[in-house]
């Protein structure tokens, strides 16, 4: 998969799948793999910009499921949502990568099955030829465990 256009190229640089992170004290944390409806009028930490996107796969898995978490407090990067979620404000869809991040109060729970993925790309315009980009794209292509 790819959003190569005239213009750009890309390639996929990885696939994982989005978990959630939520408070350590609290009903969520409590059971050891979620189900859509233990979201239904939950708080979650959400955003305002553009990346808000970023929760739409999540959000319509939750409305196939007929629950609705309820986006109760915004901020603008992984960092702060998690110091948030630290803090007991709610939970967070992210990406099972965010793991890595420990802090007090935080902890993480995967999302039932049908979750959704999280793909992330490299994106380069498509006639540049820039010496250092064909070296990143070359080294892009040769990670070990790449998708």
């Amino acid at each position: 998969m790819n959003f190569s256009s005239a213009e750009l190229a890309s390639e996929e640089v990885s696939r994982q799948p989005m978990i959630a992170a939520v408070p350590a004290e609290g009903g969520l944390a409590g059971q050891p793999r979620l189900r859509w409806e233990d979201f239904h009028g939950q708080p979650m930490i959400g955003t305002r910009d553009a990346r808000e996107r970023y929760f739409e796969p999540f959000l319509a898995c939750c409305e196939r499921a007929g629950v609705r978490p309820v986006v109760t407090q915004y901020a603008q990067d992984l960092g702060t949502r998690l110091w948030m979620v630290a803090c007991g404000f709610g939970f967070s869809p992210t990406t099972a990568s965010s793991q890595e991040i420990s802090r007090p109060g935080l902890t993480y729970r995967p999302l039932p099955a049908d979750g959704p993925e999280v793909l992330t790309f490299a994106a380069w315009r498509q006639r540049d030829q820039a010496p250092h980009l064909l070296q990143f794209i070359e080294t892009l292509r040769n990670v070990p465990g790449r998708p």
